[in-house]
């Protein structure tokens, strides 16, 4: 029994020390709390102050971070445009792969060709020596030429001369054409709308009514006929034809004769139908010595023989 009494005693005093022990390590455990909280009491102004700072900091991203969830629907849209996309691109890719191997081909028969090409121009290469001999050889030929022109320039005044002799035997020469013409109209006229012959006749005769005159087939008065040379009348009549034939409006062919210092111009103005019949409206002029004599307005009209007559 005392040895019962002894354990407990012992078992009691060994829980009072422990509890003892226990309350001194809460006290000191409380103490050091206190002194902690005592320490950390200094900082929670800056903390709060810090809080307060990433506050502020937080609204602005709130704010951004909401305007970029609503264009997060457009973004997804977007995409999902880019993935659509995706499918014809791979194949546009597959096509560009499919392509390679006849590029690669072409390319291998293009190096095939190098060397070909680099031979060609090697054989060029060696056609250049004989080509500058010749270019040398027709630069001497051109020498020669230049000395040929340069040995006959003397003799251009000699050739102009002969030419200004020409020219002053035309005149006469034209004189007798003339008179040849008239001769031929003279023998023709009682064969009504014959050609008239001679060196002019195949020129200005065929396409007129001759019904008395050149002059009259140009529907011109005698008055205006008497100002002007036979010679004049069958130039005249030949620019007129060469008028028709073009069928210009506002062409003008003109002529001159320097032996008697007359010139004149033909102009057409106007085309007309009248009667079923193709007619011309003309405007003659005629200078002597630079003055103006006939300014007149004439009309031709097509026959059904081909020949043009005034109206």
């Amino acid at each position: 029994m005392d040895s019962q009494r002894i354990k407990a005693q012992r078992y009691s005093d060994a829980v009072k020390l422990t509890l003892a022990i226990s309350g001194f390590s809460l006290a000191a455990a409380v103490a050091y709390i206190g002194w902690e909280l005592n320490q950390y009491r200094h900082d929670i102004p800056n903390m709060l102050a810090q809080i307060e700072q990433t506050s502020e900091r937080i609204d602005p991203l709130v704010s951004e971070v909401a305007g970029v969830l609503q264009q997060v629907p457009s973004i997804m849209e977007e995409v999902a445009r880019v993935r659509e996309q995706i499918p014809p691109i791979l194949e546009e890719i597959a096509q560009t792969r499919a392509m390679i191997p006849a590029i690669l081909a072409e390319s291998g028969q293009i190096r095939q060709q190098v060397p070909v090409i680099m031979d060609e121009v090697a054989a060029t290469r060696e056609q250049i020596p004989a080509v500058l001999k010749s270019v040398d050889h027709m630069s001497g030929s051109v020498r020669l030429v230049a000395s040929e022109i340069e040995a006959t320039r003397p003799l251009v005044p000699q050739v102009l001369e002969q030419v200004e002799l020409t020219r002053d035997a035309i005149p006469p020469m034209l004189s007798r054409g003339e008179q040849m013409i008239a001769q031929a109209q003279s023998a023709g006229h009682d064969a009504s709308k014959g050609a008239v012959t001679g060196m002019l006749s195949g020129i200005v005769a065929a396409p007129f009514s001759l019904f008395g005159s050149l002059g009259r087939s140009l529907g011109l008065s005698s008055t205006e006929q008497e100002l002007l040379s036979e010679y004049d009348l069958t130039l005249l009549k030949a620019n007129t034809l060469t008028l028709l034939e073009q069928d210009e409006l506002d062409r003008s062919v003109s002529w001159d004769n320097p032996e008697k210092q007359h010139r004149g111009e033909v102009t057409l103005k106007g085309r007309q139908v009248i009667d079923g019949r193709q007619c011309r409206d003309l405007l003659m002029t005629f200078y002597d010595k630079e003055r103006l004599v006939i300014t007149k307005d004439v009309q031709l009209c097509l026959q059904d023989d081909g020949s043009w007559t005034p109206s």
